[in-house]
């Protein structure tokens, strides 16, 4: 399998653009929310030169989760990982780690509610981001929490010197889930050996409400693409009541679009 692209010409010309989107929807100001839209590796496919041209030299500001927002919101962000390593060189070459991405969002949503959202890599940053900046909310599906454990042959950069000294206090988030207040909703396949360690890594914190589902689709496990916007625009305290029962069990099919069909949007 090929590495994703990290280097040459054309990376260097990507890593430049600000790999970030701001949209303001006016007629939702008075909802004073903010939320930050976090892309997965998958934001192209195969990891090949031509995949690549094709995502970010071709068409203009490709983004994850621009057809899934939520709806309330009046400042939506959307950031994107062009190098597919958990954000370890941050979105630029100018917000090139963790902690300068920290920064910068914490300027952007200063004075704002906040949500995080996010699938696979994109759902490890939108847990880091939720929990430091205090947000009501994460949504995280397939999401990443122990980056010690990652297998280095597909994700060569995070096990780099450079790498672990930029970005080391953030490989495992166990502890600082463990603190915050932040409510995480964990949506994850239950038939995936690589998502079962990473919901054992956090395994019971208490903020994080995890929802294993009977799935081996990594990303979105229960692969209907309608029921992220019931998701999303359902609020969290709907949808914890919603799941009140499930975190322990695996959540099969009939359960799920039981679930599904009693959400309301807010």
């Amino acid at each position: 399998m090929a590495r994703s692209i990290y280097s040459g010409e054309k990376y260097d010309i990507v890593y430049n653009y600000d790999n970030y989107m701001v949209k303001y929807e006016e007629k939702n100001k008075a909802s004073n929310l903010c939320v930050i839209y976090c892309a997965s590796s998958g934001i192209y496919f195969p990891n090949t030169e031509e995949a690549f041209v094709e995502a970010f030299l071709k068409q203009d500001n490709k983004f994850e989760w621009t057809n899934h927002i939520i709806k309330r919101a009046y400042k939506h962000i959307w950031i994107r990982d062009i190098t597919k390593e958990f954000y370890v060189r941050g979105i630029n070459n100018r917000i090139n780690n963790i902690d300068k991405l920290i920064d910068f969002m914490r300027k952007e949503t200063e004075g704002l509610k906040l949500i995080t959202v996010g699938s696979s890599g994109g759902g490890y940053i939108a847990t880091v981001l939720g929990s430091v900046l205090k947000a009501e909310c994460v949504y995280s599906f397939s999401g990443f929490y122990d980056l010690d454990i990652l297998d280095e042959t597909i994700w060569p950069l995070i096990k780099t010197q450079e790498a672990r000294e930029d970005n080391q206090k953030w490989y495992q988030l166990r502890e600082e889930l463990s603190k915050s207040k932040v409510p995480v909703l964990y949506f994850w396949p239950a038939k995936l050996k690589g998502d079962r360690k990473q919901a054992r890594s956090i395994k019971g914190v208490e903020n994080v409400h995890s929802y294993k589902l009977n799935s081996k689709v990594h990303g979105i496990p229960f692969g209907d693409q309608q029921n992220i916007d019931k998701i999303l625009n359902s609020g969290s305290c709907q949808l914890i009541e919603a799941f009140r029962t499930m975190e322990k069990g695996i959540i099969y099919k009939f359960k799920w679009d039981k679930i599904m069909m009693s959400l309301k949007e807010i």
